[in-house]
């Protein structure tokens, strides 16, 4: 394949739902992508330097390649393995970088992780190339949310294409596009290894998420992309207290090894609280969701955060915004390696609110509008005299609030004489609702000239981050990547996801 000389990629970060640590030890894992990413920029020079910009992290380096090429100088024929971590070359990699063994700086592992892949990316090559990497993200780096396997995959996949060992796969009429399923294999290979350098001993799920995207069950290598699953809303909260993802797993190893009849056993209770909430979701799609299924959900959310507190990853921070969620009768718990980081909070269905207005123009309408309902479902009828009416209704298309609920509106032609000589009412049927709502359309509750006199039923009211099931790792054109995402806003703000009391 023909090498290209610049391209913008990106890829998304993750959440888990249920799994954290188990995964790491062979059990299933539930992610779900998220709809914030990070973003690279590289360009092949024709000079002798590679230089890579991590302005998120405050890095910005330059090395020579005369310096670089005598690092692969124990590599003979075939050096290029995307499955194994070559040592030799991570011992001289510490060494040329000055970086310790056991350092976990969040600065170091990146700049080691990227000099790794680009060496070994193009170890068969005569000449290292010449680059201009630069890598910015709208994920928190330490909060759980894959931060560094977003790196790991962005980097992975501009370096394969920078050689030319996978496609570009851009159109010129396509503004992003994805590799095919083989390519995308390859990057999760490479950026494994990645992420191996960073966090010693990860599962995979981080970097299978980021290139694939969407909703998947992860189990000893084995990625199950989940198609069939229903729209949840997840608060997603950032605690802000740091932590080091490798630390946190080589405890709950130290920890099993320990206290093995204590600890495996509660491997095997996290194994079927995953198998449990996926086989719910399922039923969630297929039948529609219901109370009993939220009741679940909750009650699986509680067992895993307190499996996770027993495994010795729990925070103090953590306890808190559990005991904050649950006042307000909301379940949540850690998500990734904990020790801090962020949290996910299930939202349960929202209950609608609803008004009727009357319009005398352009010609005599009743709108009947209900929103702040979630899930998306919802019907909306009108009777006349308790009997259906089919006729003269328009029935608009359901629209998303900012919150993550929902509205909708349906609108009926009906002269004001007629209201007064029958009566008319709007009836509204939702999940969240025990019984029809039912509205009537009185003359003394409509004003003219657009005006209205609202009935509303209860609404839940909460901080909302959508948890988008997004595409994972994509090639971006250069206008798309520049327009949508200033390299100039990098200074991503993480108080979008802190859970204040005030």
């Amino acid at each position: 394949m023909a090498a290209v000389q610049e391209c913008f990629i990106s890829a998304p970060g993750k959440s888990i739902l249920h799994g954290e640590h188990a995964v790491v030890h062979g059990k299933v894992a539930l992610a779900v992508s998220l709809n914030l990413r990070t973003y690279l920029r590289l360009r092949v020079t024709s000079s002798s330097e590679v230089s890579v910009s991590l302005p998120n992290i405050d890095t910005f380096l330059c090395w020579n390649i005369s310096v670089l090429k005598p690092l692969l100088s124990h590599c003979t024929g075939e050096c290029r393995s995307s499955t194994e971590l070559d040592t030799e070359l991570m011992r001289k990699l510490r060494e040329f970088t000055g970086v310790s063994d056991g350092s976990t700086d969040t600065r170091s592992m990146a700049v080691l992780a990227f000099l790794y892949t680009y060496l070994r990316v193009f170890s068969q090559s005569e000449i290292l190339p010449g680059l201009k990497v630069c890598v910015w993200s709208e994920l928190p780096t330490g909060a759980g949310l894959g931060s560094s396997a977003a790196y790991s995959v962005c980097v992975s996949a501009g370096l394969l294409t920078a050689r030319g060992t996978i496609s570009s796969p851009l159109t010129q009429s396509q503004e992003t596009a994805r590799w095919s399923d083989e390519e995308l294999e390859l990057i999760n290979n490479w950026a494994f290894q990645g992420e191996k350098i960073i966090h010693g001993n990860p599962s995979g799920v981080d970097n299978a998420v980021g290139t694939w995207g969407g909703f998947l069950r992860y189990q000893a290598g084995k990625i199950t992309p989940l198609s069939n699953v229903p729209t949840l809303r997840i608060l997603l909260t950032n605690t802000k207290v740091p932590r080091s993802t490798k630390l946190l797993v080589s405890g709950v190893k130290d920890r099993i090894n320990q206290y093995p009849s204590v600890l495996l056993p509660v491997l095997e209770s996290v194994d079927a609280v995953s198998q449990i909430c996926e086989r719910t979701l399922a039923e969630m799609a297929r039948e529609g969701a219901s109370a009993k299924h939220y009741s679940t959900l909750e009650d699986l959310i509680d067992i895993n955060q307190h499996h996770l507190n027993v495994m010795g990853v729990g925070h103090i921070s953590l306890n808190s915004l559990c005991q904050v969620t649950l006042a307000h009768g909301l379940h949540s718990k850690l998500t990734g390696a904990g020790g801090g980081g962020c949290a996910i909070t299930l939202l349960t269905p929202d209950h609608p609110k609803a008004s009727v207005i009357q319009k005398h123009s352009p010609s005599p309408e009743v709108v009947c509008h209900t929103t702040g309902f979630f899930p998306k479902a919802v019907n909306i009828t009108w009777r006349k005299d308790g009997e259906d009416v089919n006729e003269d209704v328009e029935l608009r298309e359901t629209l998303p609030n900012q919150d993550g609920s929902f509205q909708k509106r349906s609108i009926l032609k009906v002269p004001a004489e007629d209201l007064q000589k029958h009566t008319y009412t709007c009836v509204i049927q939702h999940s969240s609702l025990k019984e029809e709502l039912v509205l009537n359309v009185i003359e003394q509750q409509i004003r003219g000239g657009g005006g209205r006199m609202p009935i509303i039923v209860g609404v839940l009211v909460a901080l909302v981050v959508l948890v988008a099931v997004v595409a994972g790792i994509m090639v971006w054109k250069k206008k798309n990547s520049g327009e949508r995402r200033k390299e100039a806003d990098v200074k991503f703000s993480e108080n979008r996801f802190t859970l204040s009391n005030s």
